[in-house]
């Protein structure tokens, strides 16, 4: 099936998938956050858990999820991050799960996020949504959330195309 290009919701959204294929049942997003990017199912839900999970974007804001207020080594085997909306410790990363997974689904359930609006001045193509979605991205990745990494030694930053995390 041939690729076309999707509209997307507002100019910075990083959730909707700009490039599509097929219809019906076999409708697939293209993630272009991976490298190399990839195809997965839209009707079975796996390019909806894939961006929320595996990249920690939100499907209702289209932004990265909100990193942890503060992280801590609860156990030898545990790292917790301060949630900003319930102001619980959470589960960050175990000896099972080293990577962000349960922080997501933590931000997924409990935080509180404000659809945006959709963009009247986009064109039809979504043709400037690929450069505003970088821009978004490299601000974020410059934010003082996407150095806990180095502190607690877990990608909390959301995996990008480039290579940059």
């Amino acid at each position: 099936a041939r690729p076309r290009r999707q509209k997307v919701r507002f100019s910075d959204d990083m959730y909707t998938p700009m490039w599509v294929r097929n219809n019906g049942q076999q409708k697939e997003g293209f993630c272009d956050t991976c490298v190399p990017g990839k195809w997965l199912q839209l009707k079975n839900s796996a390019f909806w858990y894939h961006k929320q999970f595996f990249h920690g974007i939100s499907s209702v804001s289209g932004r990265p999820f909100i990193r942890p207020l503060q992280v801590r080594h609860f156990d030898a085997d545990i790292i917790e991050g301060l949630c900003h909306q319930c102001r619980q410790w959470v589960p960050i990363a175990n000896a099972k799960r080293r990577n962000s997974v349960l922080w997501f689904r933590h931000a997924h359930k409990c935080h509180v996020y404000h659809k945006p609006k959709q963009d009247c001045d986009t064109d039809n193509d979504g043709s400037d949504a690929g450069s505003a979605s970088a821009v978004a991205a490299v601000a974020y990745m410059s934010s003082p959330h996407s150095q806990m990494a180095d502190v607690v030694g877990v990608s909390m930053t959301p995996h990008l195309a480039d290579g940059s995390n």
